[in-house]
């Protein structure tokens, strides 16, 4: 640990041997991979009411207790049905959303290399502060704070796109996370938002339903809005900053990537991100090409009506 008064850069994560990168490249024949297809998601999707199914959190997530307890990437792929049934439009939004991320990569993938793909992962620029007033455990260190000018207009314009209304349609944002999730071979995916108060799971995929709202200084998102870039945690549960978290402690979570959502202006108003209640070496330059992507998806779709790019309509 690097003292406070004489460095601006403190490592988290002691250096125990061979420290493995976070992100490493993915071989060739990765990108040629266009990951799953709408026909692979689960027909439970599929009802009478196509818009219903476009409405709410994509299953039912009461019995989840812990990520851990949650069914792996490949259990839950190998569970799909194998019927042809005629797509409902669920499946065609989700089949529209695994087209455009395929051929983005295919566009960008010579863009993404282990040196272009910039992550926070085990540094900060701040100083650890402790205020049992204002958490749960008295021994979490508090988030560091964005300047205060910039998080303003980040709460404005988190009020200003509706996302927090309970009518706000999160169809879209949910099946943004469930590809997030599939594609990072995740159990859970959301999209988040943390106003002035609270972290608000805005879209979400498996996510338990105790975690949809948490308080502002006890979620990891508050760390990747500072970062204001990819925020990657190969195991919360071994780093400082997240161990005494008690959605990290209560759900096993063991891993976390976020990417920011930005508004029009390029500042960041929230995240996608992926979780596992298990630890993740690393992520490959696709993962991360597929998680830049998605973002961007899903600021297009937070951003005011005119901004908004029609291609997945």
């Amino acid at each position: 640990m690097v003292c406070g008064d004489c460095s601006q850069l403190y490592e988290v994560e002691a250096h125990v041997g061979e420290i493995r990168p976070i992100i490493v490249e993915a071989p060739p024949d990765a990108w040629e991979n266009s990951g799953t297809t709408a026909n692979d998601y689960d027909d439970d999707m599929s009802s009478e009411s196509d818009m219903d199914d476009l409405t709410g959190s994509p299953g039912d997530t009461s019995s989840n207790r812990k990520l851990t307890k949650l069914p792996s990437n490949s259990s839950m792929m190998s569970s799909k049905t194998k019927s042809k049934k005629k797509q409902t439009q669920s499946q065609r939004v989700l089949e529209s959303v695994e087209n455009h991320v395929t051929q983005e990569l295919a566009k960008s993938r010579l863009h993404y290399t282990m040196d272009t793909c910039d992550v926070n992962d085990r540094t900060r620029d701040y100083k650890y502060e402790f205020d049992g007033s204002k958490v749960t455990n008295e021994d979490h260190p508090l988030p560091p704070m964005p300047d205060a000018q910039k998080d303003a207009r980040r709460v404005d314009f988190i009020k200003k796109s509706g996302a927090l209304r309970t009518d706000y349609d999160r169809s879209a944002l949910n099946m943004i996370a469930q590809v997030a999730a599939e594609r990072l071979a995740c159990p859970i995916g959301f999209v988040s938002m943390v106003d002035d108060e609270q972290f608000h799971a805005i879209g979400n995929y498996n996510l338990p339903e105790e975690a949809h709202h948490l308080p502002r200084n006890e979620n990891m998102c508050m760390h990747a809005v500072y970062a204001e870039k990819p925020f990657v945690v190969k195991n919360p549960q071994r780093d400082m900053r997240f161990a005494q978290m008690p959605c990290v402690e209560d759900l096993g979570v063991k891993f976390y990537a976020g990417f920011p959502l930005r508004a029009p202006t390029g500042e960041v108003v929230g995240s996608l991100c992926a979780a596992d209640g298990v630890a993740h070496n690393n992520i490959s330059t696709k993962d991360y090409a597929t998680m830049e992507t998605l973002a961007k998806l899903a600021s297009d779709l937070l951003a005011p009506k005119a901004s908004i790019n029609p291609r997945l309509m």
